[in-house]
């Protein structure tokens, strides 16, 4: 197999991981952006926009947007966070609840998947993956530079 061969086999296995995200997120009622969010909000304790934007590489706009329909919603809120400028993502009540949910979905499709495979052998993709992950990060930022 060539390169070329090799990296289109495993943009199409991530797309197949991506697009189960992405069912999840549409059977209740989000993007993908939307479901990576809440479940940021459900893992960390002082969760702020900028770190959503950095970990879902999004503008601070669509954050924004995506924070604003929560709000609506009656899923999230914002409060005082470290600094004066600096707020805190946390949710409502109904959003725990429907975090909760989503959640516990995840995680059931999520450890369907896993307990498939031995800890031995996801060590060894976790291993393999990482060091693709890192490589094709250094060969980007030679063509691109880091930005």
């Amino acid at each position: 197999m060539n390169t070329r061969e090799t990296m289109k086999a495993l943009n199409e296995l991530l797309v197949q991981v991506e697009t189960s995200y992405l069912t999840i997120a549409k059977e209740n009622g989000l993007t993908y952006n939307g479901l990576m969010m809440l479940l940021m909000v459900e893992y960390y304790e002082h969760l702020t926009q900028k770190q959503v934007c950095n970990a879902l590489y999004l503008p601070k706009s669509s954050v924004h947007s995506l924070l604003a329909d929560f709000i609506k919603r009656g899923y999230l809120t914002l409060i005082e966070g470290g600094n004066t400028k600096e707020k805190y993502i946390i949710p409502t009540p109904l959003g725990e609840k429907f975090i909760q949910k989503v959640s516990r979905e995840t995680e059931t499709i999520e450890n369907g998947t896993i307990e498939v495979i031995s800890a031995e052998e996801m060590s060894q993709f976790i291993r393999t993956a990482e060091t693709l992950a890192d490589r094709m990060t250094r060969e980007t930022y030679k063509i691109y530079g880091r930005k």
